[in-house]
């Protein structure tokens, strides 16, 4: 009897220690991390940002009545740099409404001989360009069109003869889109073509030549923004 007591108390205290020992090491097992879900974080575009850009012109002067005879194979172009700040306004249908002014730091120009040997040249010394832009906010995109109007002052020269300047007015029209990277930077991609009115070089006071010129661009441009206040 005291036997069999004994061998129920042994296999007791056994049992006791395999539970123990099953149960720590159950404890020590790693814990399986909670499934990922991520946030979904609201993008406002609203508020102030400057910014600059880099890109490439493709111009040509436009013909007027007069022009100088070699007036089509005058074509300014090449890379230039721009910067511009602005405003942007998100509804609360993610349509997003702004402003923007860009001022271009450039001087492209191109020359060309007529056939009496004459030399012909045309450069650009300055514009602004006021823009509007509407967009539709998705993520932490911002897809785009623009549109306003620009000033440009420009240079016409016959070489040997004499330099003359005129302002001209117009307008400029393109797409683009603008991504979001950080809560206060973006970067922004755009296409826009411009068309500028024709106005009259006068070089009467250098042998009584007077000329009518506009000028007209495709213009691909790659930039960042800064942006104020609001951010994700």
């Amino acid at each position: 009897m005291f036997s069999k007591v004994a061998v129920v108390a042994v296999a007791c205290v056994v049992g006791s220690s395999i539970v123990s020992a099953t149960t720590a090491s159950a404890a020590d097992l790693p814990v399986k991390a909670p499934p990922y879900v991520p946030v979904n974080v609201v993008q406002n575009w609203t508020g102030w940002y400057l910014g600059g850009s880099v890109g490439y012109i493709d111009g040509q002067v436009t013909r007027g009545t007069p022009s100088f005879p070699a007036t089509s194979a005058l074509k300014p172009s090449g890379f230039v740099g721009t910067v511009l700040g602005g405003y942007d306004y998100q509804f609360a249908n993610n349509i997003v409404l702004g402003g923007r002014v860009s001022v271009p730091i450039f001087q492209i120009s191109s020359s060309t001989p007529s056939g009496t040997g004459v030399v012909f040249a045309a450069k650009s010394k300055g514009a602004v360009l006021l823009q509007g832009r509407a967009g539709y906010a998705i993520g932490n995109w911002l897809p785009f069109v623009i549109g306003g109007g620009v000033w440009a002052r420009g240079e016409g020269q016959v070489v040997g003869i004499g330099v003359a300047d005129a302002d001209h007015s117009g307008y400029v029209i393109g797409t683009g889109v603008e991504y979001r990277v950080t809560p206060s930077w973006s970067i922004e991609a755009a296409f826009t073509h411009v068309e500028l009115s024709k106005e009259i070089y006068n070089f009467r006071p250098f042998g009584g030549i007077a000329v009518q010129q506009g000028f007209e661009s495709n213009n691909f441009t790659i930039g960042a923004n800064y942006r104020f206040g609001h951010g994700m």
